[in-house]
């Protein structure tokens, strides 16, 4: 299998990015490496899905998000879903926390708990016209779902482009992600 050294990062434009929209069911192998948690069953639409080698750079890509996963980031060959699902079937999010991700989705990304040797990036669409009065792109970041504090906790942020609504942020495990705001109480 031939494949490049590092991924490179894609147009702006998520959409762009070549992939097939895959609705299907999520495979036993993928189900097995999940777990049992009930905030990361697989339940959703598949929205992505690729096998990523441990040393082969990849992409994996969907309307509203893409993954860049560099060669080198995961320790074995490894079955990768993006699941595009709700906040009811997710960690419920705060008044305080603003959902702005495209479509008002969660992305589950599997195998859960799936940890990287490095950082991956995720670059998520937002959705400008959710954005609460007072506040701007500036103020949007991707947050994970802690299972084990039960609260979302916001991811180190790359990049925002805000002429395409992405949100670039680097991660080094997989659960649930958002691209949020946090509000600040008024006084």
């Amino acid at each position: 299998m031939g494949c490049s050294d590092e991924t490179k990062r894609p147009s702006a434009n998520v959409s762009e990015v070549s992939h097939p929209e895959i609705i299907a069911n999520i495979p036993d192998s993928l189900i097995a490496q999940s777990g049992e948690s009930p905030f990361t069953k697989p339940i959703g639409k598949v929205v992505g899905s690729q096998r990523v080698a441990r040393t082969c750079s990849s992409t994996i890509a969907a309307d509203n998000v893409s993954l860049f996963i560099d060669s080198g980031a995961v320790s074995r060959d490894v079955e990768i879903s993006i699941l595009a699902t709700t906040e009811e079937q997710s960690g419920a999010i705060p008044d305080h926390l603003a959902n702005l991700t495209a479509d008002g989705a969660v992305y589950r990304m599997l195998p859960d708990g799936q940890q990287f040797d490095k950082d991956i990036t995720i670059a998520m669409r937002y959705d400008s016209t959710a954005l609460p009065y007072g506040y701007t792109a500036d103020d949007i970041y991707t947050f994970f779902y802690n299972e084990q504090t039960q609260m979302w906790q916001q991811v180190e942020r790359d990049s925002v482009d805000t002429q395409n609504q992405i949100v670039y942020s680097r991660t080094n495990h997989f659960t649930d992600y958002i691209n949020g705001v946090l509000k600040v109480p008024e006084s």
